[in-house]
């Protein structure tokens, strides 16, 4: 038993007595502290948006950095345009969007092109049984690149 003890002892000894150090990860020996890293270049979403007025029109956005600055912006220029009772149709961001008009309501729809989304848009009319069913606009909101 006691030679046991003495050859944990002695491997011990062998183990060197070493602390992790806690460092900044991808920071210099010459670095001053630690904070976040910079970011560098990076894709950016941006948002668009739909809003209509059935007697005055649509008032669109895209390329805006937030879900409600597009939705904001969409609205506004639906009012601009004489809207009193302007309605969000649809958000999206990063890819397109696209409003089907119908003789008796609409349909909306989000793809990666607006071809995509304009397709979409026309199946999800006819399939919900509307009838004169034609694109009213097509539009895109791609992220960005920002160095």
């Amino acid at each position: 038993m006691k030679r046991i003890r003495y050859a944990v002892a002695a491997l011990m000894l062998l183990v060197p007595a070493t602390a992790p150090a806690q460092g900044c990860a991808g920071a210099s020996a010459n670095a001053t502290g630690c904070g976040p890293a910079a970011r560098g270049a990076h894709w950016e979403s941006r948002w668009g948006a739909f809003a209509l007025d059935e007697s005055a029109g649509l008032g669109t956005a895209s390329g805006e950095s937030s879900k409600p600055a597009a939705e904001r912006a969409a609205l506004a220029a639906c009012k601009r345009k004489g809207g009193r009772k302007c309605a969000l149709m649809l958000s999206f961001a990063d890819q397109c969007g696209a409003l089907v008009a119908a003789d008796k309501g609409s349909s909306v729809a989000v793809s990666a092109s607006a071809q995509a989304a304009t397709e979409l848009g026309l199946a999800i009319c006819r399939r919900g049984g509307l009838s004169g069913c034609r694109l009213y606009h097509a539009q895109c909101s791609p992220a960005q690149w920002v160095e």
